[in-house]
Formats: structure tokens, sequence, C-alpha cells
């Protein structure tokens, strides 16, 4: 159940399995195994790593915490050319640029065409991100696109070839990868491990509990969840994975090599967090779920303020009414943080979508509410521009990345980026598009009267030549500052680097510092005594891909990098972006919208109408 103790539950076992692991170790005198802790998210991740270094200490103590993705990442690396046929140095596409690049195949296929004209570019790109969520589906469930609609298909296939020729992954293909290399490694790979456990269970897919049962020895799996909160069916969540885990699976079993059994199963059923009225309420909504594990949700703790339904009749009522609430909560619970952990907002206003978040924010923004938006497009704009330009460092075949820069960087001068990139193409077919621009400003240079057009075109191939240069020389954190050089909108992103709290800056000085072994592995522990201060130029290379896969995983994830909002302002921001924090007071908008909300008697849905009031 929410609020139960799962997440302390789960520290305590990694503990206790890390000793055991340990005496057992001592006793035949060898090396000890890892024990595995997966979790969802990368908030989880971080959460869980703070609490066994409370328990454990720092440095390497025979644990590793890791998302799903940060594990079939580093799988992927390491039997890249072995098992999956790809090189090692590849880096992870954003979901925008991969977008942008199907884009542009939509615009020249007249099959994705709704009508007899082409469509155009924002047009060419909502079809993209139809697509891309539909491939996205196909590889998080592990499902054929044979039997995908014609157009799906097709845009499977281009953007497979992309990938391929420009050396990018998307990070729905990192699990699927993982699975492909547990198959053909999984013997080695279990040797590795002393136990897998599973944070939120309830967010997992058939691959990613397929790949979690590959890595551990027979039986030795622990998987914590709330079935009740299963709320990513649409990323391939399966709240079924309870009951193929609980009663035993044939299909897990032979995949772990080892004999179909079923689980023991612990209920932790008191919530320690959430008033009786809360809990209460929430119970009433979740008892209605056909697939739900038996299990009754309680408190000991006092009644608490009771849940509010406001019907509004129009949506500009809806956002006054909002206005006023987080006028009043702000003044009861947002005058201070409480510390630790839970320092930041107190009061947060969720939504659904991102279409309902505009408005919110639109008249937020109006009434002067101090507040934090989760994944503001300002922020991901500009951290997409530096991650982009250090993407071409450590990739030069990244096409993806040298068009992106080519806009940020004002290379195409008057011209239209997609019009000049065109031109670039056809001009340099067999080059990729960071040798054409070096191609093309020695063109220019060599002709009269081209001086200025030459330098144009060369300031991208210079910037990726010093910053290469930079690399192999400087700290991460200094080369992040030296990239900002050369981007105009390096006013903002230096105030993001500026900020101590923002993964930008702490995932390169963990990096920096020797404290990070690959991605959401070891991010916890501390400097170890005679590492090299120097590492070698390979070794820098791969940390800039590190922190890359970081920032990429990041901004796909929940849309933004995790700052530390400071308490005062109301957090803003989708369901789903809420997920793993706490506040005081919640205001969920336009409830009206049923699909994440079950009801048993239909006459219900005309009593809510817009927004909900929850107190904690």
């Amino acid at each position: 159940g929410a609020g139960s103790g799962k997440t302390l539950t789960l520290v305590r076992r990694v503990v206790c399995l890390v000793l055991r692991e340990r005496r057992r170790a001592a006793a035949a005198r060898e090396s000890y195994r890892t024990v595995l802790a997966l979790t969802f998210s990368r908030a989880a991740a971080r959460e869980m790593k703070e609490r066994l270094t409370q328990a454990l200490g720092y440095g390497p103590q025979g644990y590793r915490v890791a998302t799903f993705h940060a594990f079939g990442l580093s799988l992927a690396r390491e039997f890249a050319e072995q098992v999956l046929g790809r090189r090692h140095d590849f880096t992870l596409a954003s979901r925008k640029e991969s977008a942008e690049r199907l884009a542009a195949h939509v615009m020249t296929e007249t099959a994705f065409w709704e009508s007899s004209e082409a469509p155009t570019h924002k047009e060419a790109l909502k079809i993209a991100g139809g697509l891309l969520s539909a491939i996205a589906k196909l590889k998080t469930t592990g499902a054929s696109a044979e039997h995908a609609s014609p157009a799906v298909r097709d845009a499977f296939a281009f953007h497979e070839r992309e990938n391929e020729r420009l050396n990018t992954a998307d990070m729905s293909d990192l699990v699927r990868w993982a699975n492909e290399v547990a198959a053909a490694a999984g013997p080695e790979l279990r040797s590795r491990h002393a136990h897998v456990l599973v944070d939120e269970f309830q967010d997992t897919s058939a691959l990613q509990l397929s790949l979690a049962t590959a890595v551990a020895p027979d039986g030795c799996v622990t998987v914590v969840g709330d079935d009740d909160q299963s709320i990513y069916g649409f990323q391939g969540a399966e709240v079924r994975n309870f009951q193929r885990f609980a009663r035993g699976d044939a299909e897990l079993a032979a995949v772990a090599g080892g004999a179909k059994r079923g689980a023991r199963v612990v209920r932790l059923q008191r919530n320690y967090r959430s008033s009786s009225m809360i809990v209460e309420a929430s119970c009433a909504v979740v008892r209605a779920n056909k697939l739900r594990l038996k299990k009754e949700v309680f408190t000991t703790r006092d009644a608490g303020a009771r849940v509010r339904v406001v019907s509004c009749r129009t949506t500009d009522v809806e956002l006054d009414v909002v206005c006023a609430e987080l006028r009043r909560a702000l003044a009861a619970y947002g005058a201070a943080g409480r510390g630790g952990a839970l320092d930041g907002p107190r009061v947060a206003v969720l939504y659904r979508t991102h279409n309902v978040g505009k408005a919110v924010r639109a008249a937020l923004k109006k009434a002067k509410i101090p507040a934090y938006v989760c994944g503001l497009r300002q922020r991901q704009a500009v951290v997409l521009e530096v991650c982009g330009l250090l993407r071409c460092v450590a990739n030069g075949r990244d096409d993806a990345a040298v068009e992106r820069c080519v806009r940020a960087l004002k290379v195409h001068g008057d011209e239209e980026p997609d019009d000049f990139v065109a031109a670039l193409r056809r001009r340099f077919p067999r080059d990729g598009l960071l040798d054409a621009l070096r191609a093309a400003a020695a063109e220019a240079a060599a002709t009269k009267g081209q001086k200025r057009r030459a330098k144009t075109l060369g300031r991208l191939p210079d910037a990726v030549d010093t910053l290469r240069c930079r690399v192999a020389e400087l700290p991460l954190r200094g080369v992040l500052t030296r990239c900002l050089t050369y981007l105009p909108s390096a006013n903002i992103a230096d105030r993001l680097l500026e900020d101590e709290d923002n993964e930008l800056v702490e995932y390169a000085d963990a990096i920096d510092r020797g404290a990070v072994v690959d991605d959401d592995d070891g991010a916890a522990a501390a400097p170890r005594e005679g590492r090299r201060a120097s590492p070698s130029e390979d070794e820098r290379f791969a940390n800039l891909r590190l922190w890359i896969d970081r920032v990429v995983a990041a901004l796909d994830e929940d849309g933004d990098l995790d700052q530390a909002p400071s308490a005062g302002r109301v957090f803003v921001g989708t369901i789903h972006q809420s997920k793993g924090r706490e506040y005081d007071y919640v205001l969920v908008c336009r409830v009206n919208n049923l699909s994440l909300i079950h009801i048993s008697e239909p006459t219900r849905q005309e009593a809510i109408s817009y927004a909900v009031f929850c107190l904690k």
C-alpha cells in the first residue's frame, strides 16, 4: 500500500543481503558478489542510494543501485560488438531530435500524408510524435513491427536505419538490448549477482521483469510495489507482472534457467503517511480495479481534513478557483521547507496532460503565484543545445546533434536551416554533416570574397575540434563551461551551471571526482584514495558519453533535470511527474477526465467536474 514503508523495507533487505554475502564470501575466501537493486526512476535510485550510504557508508559496499535503463545501457555498451553488432560508443538520441529526424521523412513520403498536399513542419512533427510513441511501445513491450500498421512499419524501419547510420539509440532500446545480452550471456551475468531486487514493481514492463529474473541466481529475486499505483501502462508497464511473479511463470523460469516456482508474498498494509480521510477516499476508488491484489490498507493517524470536490461551470472559473486555493495553501503550508529529503515545495497543482498545464501555468503567472514548473521548455531547449554540442564532440557521426547545433550556432546564416542542411547533403552526399561542413568551409576559404562565409561554416567544426582538445585537458565541469561560450543562449545555461543542486552540474562533478563508475551506479560514493588525478583521454571521452547519457535519460524520463525547487513555491506538473514526491496540500485539476480513476457508479461522472483538493 501507499506510504507503508516499502522502500525502507527494500533498503533494509539490501543491507541484510550485503552483510550475508560478505560473510559467505569471507568463509569461502572468494570475492563477494553484488546485490543489484533496480528502480524505475532516477529519483527512486537516488533516494535508495542515500539511504544505503547512511546504513553501509561510502565506497564500494557490495551493492549496486541503478534504473532499468541505466543497467540496460551498461550491458549494451559492454556487449555491443559481441552480442548486438553495434559500436560501443553509441549515443542516446533525445525524443525531440528523433522526432525532427522522422518529421523530415514524413514530409517526403506521401504514405504519411492526410491529403494530397505535404504537411507543414508543425504537422509533420505531430505525426512523427505519434509514430515515435508507437515505435517506443513496440520496443518496450517486445512486440514485432510486422503486425503494426504500414505507416508504423515504414517509420520503424526508417528510424532503425537512421539510428544505425548515426550510431545512436533510443531509451526504449536499452531494456530490449539488455534482454538480448542476458539471453546470450545469462550464466556470466547471474554469476555476478548474489540477489536482485526491484523497487516500484508496478511500473515494470514484461521485458523489465524478464531482465530482472534473467540476471538473478535462481530464486534470488525480491520485488516491492503497489498495484494500486500502476499508472505507466502507456509506457508498457504491466500490472499483471504481480500475478506472474507471485504465482510462478514458466516463461520467467526458462529465462532465468531455473524451475518454475511461486513467490512468498508479504503485505505492508499500514499507511504511515496520510490521514485516514485520504486513505479511505483512495481505497474507495481503487477497490474497483479488476486486477487488484487482495489487501486492506489502513492508518492509525487522525481523520484529517475531508477530500473536497469542487465543481466549476467553465475552465476559466476553475482556474480562478485554483489560484484562490493556492494562495490559501501557500499561506498555510508554503512558508518554509521541512528540511532533509522533504525540503522544497509543500503545495502542488497536478494535471494529467500537458495541454491542461499550459492553461494552469498561464493562470499562475497572471496571478503572480510563485511556481516551479517541471519540464519547463526553456530549460529543456538550453540543456539540449549544450548536450547536442557535446554529442558532436563525442560522436562526429551524430547528424541529428549536428543539425541541432547548426540551428543553435546559426551556421545556416540567412538561409532556412532545413534548406541549408538539405543543400549541404546534396553537395557532399558521401560525408556526414560535420565533415560536409568542414569541406564546405574549406571550399569557401579557397574562394575569393567568401572569407566571412567560410568563418560561418567553420563555426561548428572549429567548436567541436576545440572542445575535443578541452575534453583531453579539462575536468568535465570545465568542458561544460567552455561549451557555453559557443551558444547564443549561454546566459540561461550559465545560470543552470551556477545552481549547485542542478543535476547538470551535480553529475559532472561526481564524474570529475571519480565517484561514478557508470550511470546511476555509485553516485553516492566518496572519492577513493589513490585514484589517478588525471584519467586517460579514452576515459575522459567515456566520461563525457556517460554524462550525455544521463542528461538525455533525464529529459526523456520526466522532461527535466532534477533541480531543488525552493520552499514557498508551488510545484506544477503532471501526475506522472509528481511520482515519488510528497506534499502537504495537493490540488488536482480537470478530473472530469476520468481515465485515471476507476468509478463503479457511472452516475458519479457528472458529480466530479473539475478540481479536487486533498490535504495530506
